[in-house]
């Protein structure tokens, strides 16, 4: 049924003739990071986003990526030539300028245009914003423990008491009233973000 699955949407990609793709690096439950293959193209009906396979990888560097997702473009005869857009996180195996992913593949096909992921960027604005200020660092880590005591099914009772004498303090009561609305606008960004349906002019608005 899997290979049944996997040829419809190869056949669909090849009648969409034009296609762009996205991979990550992810570890299966062996812990053997595998590739991620996403691809999006357009049909009659709107714009689809399949996934279509996890690649071997025989190393993290560019050169090892890239082999890895052209051979897998050969083997489904993709013509890399259709490809008009690629995306992935801002790591420089990845979208490096000269020798990443993105200038190897567009060194097959200069019109695959890179367009950097928005979610993965979205991620580091928030990470940086909570990481140059001690005091909220510190708060992060705190609602981190929370979660960890509210779902693990072994008690930790030294850092529930911790947590609850925390909970008392004025200090993480404002925090969390300040970092609520913030975070709910992250969070309805970054679902926007990965929506299928999403353009290039809607992401750049959402960001800026």
């Amino acid at each position: 049924m899997g290979k049944q699955v996997m040829k419809t949407i190869l056949s669909e990609i090849r009648g969409a003739k034009f296609y762009s793709i996205s991979v990550d690096s992810t570890p299966d439950i062996s812990h053997v990071d595998r590739l991620s293959c996403v691809f999006r193209y357009v049909l009659n009906d709107g714009p689809i986003e399949r996934f279509v396979q996890f690649l071997s990888m025989k190393g993290h560097g560019a050169e090892d990526l890239f082999n890895s997702l052209y051979s897998f473009l050969e083997e489904a005869k993709l013509d890399i030539k259709y490809c008009r857009g690629q995306s992935y996180d801002n790591a420089s195996n990845m979208a490096g300028k000269y020798s990443g992913l993105q200038a190897r593949i567009r060194e097959k096909n200069p019109l695959a245009e890179y367009v950097p992921c928005f979610a993965h960027s979205l991620n580091l604005v928030g990470a940086s914003a909570v990481n140059c200020v001690t005091t909220v660092s510190g708060f992060f880590d705190f609602v981190q423990n929370f979660t960890f005591c509210a779902d693990s099914v072994v008690e930790a009772r030294t850092t529930a008491a911790g947590i609850a004498k925390k909970m008392d303090q004025l200090e993480y009561g404002i925090l969390l009233e300040l970092w609520t609305p913030i975070l709910d606008r992250f969070h309805k960004t970054s679902l926007k973000l990965q929506s299928p349906q999403l353009d290039l002019n809607e992401a750049v608005q959402l960001l800026t």
